[in-house]
This record gives C-alpha cells, sequence and structure tokens, in this order.
C-alpha cells in the first residue's frame, strides 16, 4: 500500500513538472480522491512565497539629539558715576533746638556782663548778680547801690517767696538765696533758689524763719 501511495506522488510531480511554460498559471494535479491514505498536498503558485525573511535586518537609525552649548551672557558693566560740574553744596547744619522758658520759673536778666569791671573777686556771684541787675534797671552806677542782706533763707513753696497771682506751686520747702539791695529811699529783695540767679521780685513773701 505504501510503495503504491508513493507512486501516485511521484506521477503527480511529473505531470506538474511537465506543464505549460511559466507564462501560463500552474495546475494542480488531479489526485485521485478515492485512494485511501493519500492527503491533498498543496502547491505554491510563487516560490518566492517560501524566501524566509531578513533575519539580521537591522532597524532604522534613530537620530541622536545634539546639545549645543549655550554662551553665557556677558557680564553686565557698572555704570560710570556721572560728574556733575555743579559745586558740592555744604554740609547741612543743625540749629540747636530752642526751648521756650516756662513762665512759672523767672528769669534773671543777663546783668552780669553789664557791670564795670565784671564779677568783683572774692564776692558772692549772686550778690554781684544782683546788684548789677539793678543797675541796669535804674541806669545808675553799682557804687550807688547799697547791700542790705544776703543770705541763705528756706522758701516756703515752688515759687521761691515770689508767687504770681492764680499760680500752682509745689507745697514744699525750697532751700534757696535772699538779697536786699537798697538805692536812694528804695528796697528791693532778689529772691532765688538752686542754680538759679537771683530775680527781683515785685510781690515778696518772708522765707520761713522769719521778714528779712
Amino acid at each position: 500500500m505504501k510503495r503504491k501511495m508513493v507512486l501516485v506522488v511521484a506521477l503527480a510531480l511529473l505531470v506538474a513538472a511537465c506543464g505549460p511554460d511559466g507564462n501560463t498559471e500552474p495546475t494542480r494535479a488531479a489526485i485521485p480522491a478515492d485512494v485511501p491514505g493519500v492527503k491533498e498536498i498543496a502547491v505554491v503558485e510563487d516560490p518566492a512565497e517560501l524566501r524566509p525573511g531578513p533575519r539580521d535586518a537591522s532597524p532604522e537609525p534613530v537620530a541622536e539629539p545634539v546639545f549645543k552649548p549655550v554662551p553665557e551672557p556677558a557680564p553686565a558693566s557698572s555704570p560710570k558715576p556721572v560728574r556733575s560740574n555743579l559745586p558740592t553744596p555744604p554740609p547741612t547744619r543743625r540749629r540747636p533746638a530752642v526751648v521756650a522758658p516756662d513762665p512759672a520759673v523767672p528769669r534773671v536778666p543777663p546783668a552780669l556782663d553789664l557791670r564795670p569791671g565784671g564779677i568783683v573777686p572774692g564776692e558772692d556771684v549772686r550778690v554781684t548778680a544782683a546788684v548789677a541787675d539793678l543797675a541796669i534797671r535804674l541806669g545808675q552806677d553799682t557804687d550807688a547801690i547799697d547791700v542790705l542782706d544776703a543770705r541763705e533763707v528756706t522758701w516756703r513753696d515752688g515759687s521761691v517767696g515770689c508767687p504770681t497771682p492764680e499760680m500752682g506751686y509745689p507745697q514744699v520747702l525750697v532751700p534757696g538765696f535772699l538779697v536786699v539791695l537798697r538805692s536812694g529811699d528804695s528796697s528791693y529783695r532778689y529772691h532765688s533758689a538752686g542754680d538759679l540767679l537771683p530775680f527781683l521780685c515785685e510781690t515778696p513773701q518772708a522765707p520761713l524763719e522769719g521778714s528779712a
């Protein structure tokens, strides 16, 4: 049986080889269907279909990115100072702050600089200041003014023995100084306290230890 099958297959191949030329399409050999154990064999018309494809075909090359160096910006040049032809203004001088005088504190006029000969060495500066001030007020020479009294006293309150109406003063004892001067038939009282120079008091009050 096997031998018969081989002969049938060989006969079919021989018929296919002896067919028409290459311009005509090949025909399949008719295989008897009644032969047991024989299967139909497919004949490939185009032999190129049996050629294996290229296995080692390399893929298309991929373009690699090209990195270009970025130039660094040049450092900005500092602007040159512009010189002006104008003269440099002089520095501003601050004026000292002027403090308004307290009306409750009597002011002593600058009589020391106007006294002929200035302050006499050895004399109390408070007495000298009182004499010089009264001489200026009266328009007299200091020799025409007599000193009746000059001593340390204690004033009864912050008015220093010379209160101003409708003014309030601290009710404390204040150590001070009293100078009593005379010119002609009139007497004048000068009061002071602490570092204040004596001032002329027109409404005097007696100190704590009694009237001068």
